[in-house]
């Protein structure tokens, strides 16, 4: 894993970001209420994730993050499913994780 201040800075920026709105091949979340739900458990996950790096958690810890995150999504819509995995991939490669699909 790579936790450098750039990567813990990329981290931030993107749990700032307003997650689950129309973009390339996503609708957007259907409504502002299953928007703000969603992005509330994808910004959980990333404060989550930046306290364990903190504390220098393994690379297990933080995939176990991210499998509790995938399914909390479970009762959502097809969409945001999807959705969610794109913004976990976004966070595992910003701190090196490029290959976290093969463990969750």
């Amino acid at each position: 894993m790579r936790t450098t201040p750039e990567s813990l800075q990329i981290l931030r920026d993107f749990r700032a970001e307003k997650k689950f709105v129309e973009e390339d091949f996503y609708p957007g979340a259907p409504d502002e209420d299953i928007r703000l739900r969603c992005q509330a458990r994808v910004d959980q996950m990333m404060d989550d994730v930046l306290s364990l790096l903190g504390r220098d958690a393994s690379k297990e810890e933080i995939l176990a993050c991210a499998q509790t995150t995938i399914d909390s999504f479970e009762e959502e819509d097809t969409e945001e499913r999807e959705k969610v995995e794109d913004y976990i991939g976004e966070m595992m490669r910003a701190i090196g994780l490029d290959d976290w699909t093969d463990f969750i």
